[in-house]
Parts: C-alpha cells; structure tokens; sequence
C-alpha cells in the first residue's frame, strides 16, 4: 500500500494524505502482531485447516473498503 500512496515520485501527494499513510502503517504493525501471537497455533498442527484465519480478515478488509465507496452526499 505505501507504493501505491507514494506512486510516482515516492512522496505522499500532499499532507493531507500523512493520516493514510499513518493508518496503513498502524495496520501493517498490528497484523504482524497478530501474526506473531497466533503463531503457535497456526503452525501448531499442520494437517488442520486453517481457513478460519482468512475468514476474519476477509471480514476486516470488507469494513475498512466499505466506507470510501459510500456516496458522498
């Protein structure tokens, strides 16, 4: 996602867009928390399935997308 803010010159747009920049950052960080704290039980038992996994993050993705897509009124 930080190529695509900072897409031709490899700076931010204008300030406006530091909070986008800060948000992707702070999702980056707590997704590979939340990585590093499931770790056990991801590679715990390798014949299990683990789609339950994408699952909430399928979820996630959805509400976050969601409200750019919402008229403007």
């Amino acid at each position: 996602m930080f190529v695509l803010l900072g897409f031709p010159d490899g700076r931010l747009p204008s300030r406006r867009w530091r909070p986008a920049a800060w948000f992707v950052a702070a999702v980056y960080v707590l997704e590979a928390l939340g990585f590093v704290m499931r770790a056990d039980r991801v590679w715990g038992d390798p014949f299990v399935s683990q789609s339950q996994d994408w699952d909430s993050g399928l979820c996630l993705a959805a509400l976050v997308s969601r409200p750019p897509l919402a008229p403007r009124q």
